[in-house]
């Protein structure tokens, strides 16, 4: 098979006609012995085409049943890089195709990796366009979905920054862009009110407010 390359790491293409979950999970068994937080991310492709190849066959394997879509979401959660190149979709105005498959960039990569691994404050540099706002969010999105009582807080110096209904430069409008374009056999059972996302699977959180002297306390 042909070699594609995520970062500077060679991979095994993958045929997108005949992938079962059992190669993928073996293959990420043998890949999990150097990169353990990452074990799968490294089997999905990044080309465009073949890339959405990839995500329809696994969108199908999770409508088969239970059991796949269980295997999958198990998957997951164990490595948030194949969750967000194979099932997390994202918008871009100024593309005459606005909802896009989220295919992440090295450095993107990277970056969701270590917030999500991060056991302290974390100073992300950027400049514009560099997907520094949806990383944050897809990282909150990932562990919101996949963890157990935890709790988030989406802060900006405006209230409706972080929570205006139809507005996709708001921060809640992201997040819920990305649960609404996701499997409906991947998608939790969820509550949207003003300022908080509850997660009924999993009872973790996602606030929001405004900067204040009282924020995050």
């Amino acid at each position: 098979m042909p070699v594609e390359f995520i970062g500077n790491e060679p991979v095994d293409a993958v045929d997108t006609n005949s992938t079962s979950l059992s190669t993928l999970e073996g293959k990420g068994a043998a890949l999990a012995q150097s990169r353990p937080e990452l074990p799968y991310a490294r089997l999905c492709p990044t080309s465009a085409i073949d890339n959405l190849r990839f995500r329809e066959r696994m969108v199908r394997l999770g409508f088969e049943g239970d059991e796949k879509a269980g295997r999958l979401w198990v998957m997951c959660k164990r490595d948030p890089l194949f969750w967000l190149n194979t099932f997390v979709w994202t918008y871009d105005p100024r593309k005459k195709r606005s909802i896009v498959p989220f295919t992440a960039y090295p450095f993107q990569g990277g970056s969701l990796v270590d917030i999500i691994h991060a056991d302290e404050d974390l100073l992300i540099e950027k400049s514009r366009d560099m997907g520094a706002t949806w990383i944050c969010s897809m990282a909150f999105l990932h562990e919101w979905m996949f963890g157990s009582y935890k709790t988030f807080l989406m802060v900006s110096r405006k209230e409706d920054l972080v929570d205006k209904a139809d507005d996709p430069d708001c921060l809640f409008w992201k997040v819920k862009f990305a649960i609404d374009n996701l499997p409906a056999w991947m998608r939790p059972k969820y509550k949207k009110v003003k300022l908080q996302f509850l997660n009924y699977e999993t009872n973790s959180t996602i606030d929001g407010t405004s900067t204040t002297g009282d924020a995050a306390r």
